[in-house]
């Protein structure tokens, strides 16, 4: 019992000190920072994982590698638009790579990038790939407000992500009966949206709804992902 006990002393430790050989090895532009188990930044002493990453001048955050406190590669993303405190809510842009508990690799993909502020360039890659499903430029509208977001597909996740500006949310559609509806689900709840003659998404709340822009819909990029019940 008493071995038992010194163990479980024992672990936080080496975790620990793990986390701190990785500051100490930090290269001189590197910085670091560390996440709770589910990806929202917290304190050192609270860490499940932890980020380091490089900025420039230009406020650009690159070569973003993540790892368990133990030390184990968790991810590499080659960069982000921004750097969140929830990281559900960051913008991967470039390669992407995930590993297992073990460091081995089991999933990569290349994400968009270009600048998601500049509409020239969201237009030229729409332009050079074929769309998926509800993939393109809209236009929210929240009550008074009016914003442009763009929703891109996350193969890892099987879901769409609308970013809109600064923030990522995930968007998760599942089928309906209805051929001109579907169910727009995010953590924090779900709602049906319809399509109109006039191509406006309604989130069936006064004054709210998404407006697609770019590229018009067609046959070919009105399709629906199947609800598998996650």
């Amino acid at each position: 019992m008493k071995k038992l006990l010194l163990l479980l002393l024992f672990i936080p430790l080496v975790c620990f000190g793990q986390i701190k050989t990785a500051e100490n090895n930090l290269k001189p532009d590197e910085k670091i920072k560390y996440y709770n188990k589910n990806w929202i930044e917290t304190s050192k002493s609270k860490a499940k994982y932890y980020r380091t990453y490089l900025t420039n001048s230009y406020d650009s955050i690159f070569k973003i590698k993540d790892f368990n406190k133990n030390g184990i590669i968790h991810r590499e993303i080659e960069s982000l638009l921004s750097l969140e405190i929830n990281d559900n809510y960051n913008t991967p842009m470039g390669k992407y790579r995930r590993y297992n508990n073990k460091g081995m690799l089991i999933f990569q993909h290349e994400f968009p990038k270009f600048n998601y502020r500049n509409q020239n360039e969201s237009r030229s890659y729409f332009d050079k790939k074929s769309n998926k499903d509800l993939e393109g430029i809209y236009e929210l509208q929240f009550f008074n407000k009016r914003l442009k977001g763009i929703i891109i597909y996350d193969f890892e996740k099987d879901s769409y992500y609308l970013t809109c500006i600064d923030y990522r949310i995930l968007v998760k559609i599942e089928e309906t009966s209805n051929p001109n509806s579907f169910t727009y689900v995010t953590p924090v709840g779900r709602r049906t949206m319809n399509k109109t003659g006039n191509g406006i998404y309604n989130l069936q709340e006064t004054n709210n709804y998404l407006y697609k822009r770019y590229p018009e819909f067609s046959n070919t990029n009105t399709k629906k992902i199947k609800n598998d019940g996650g």
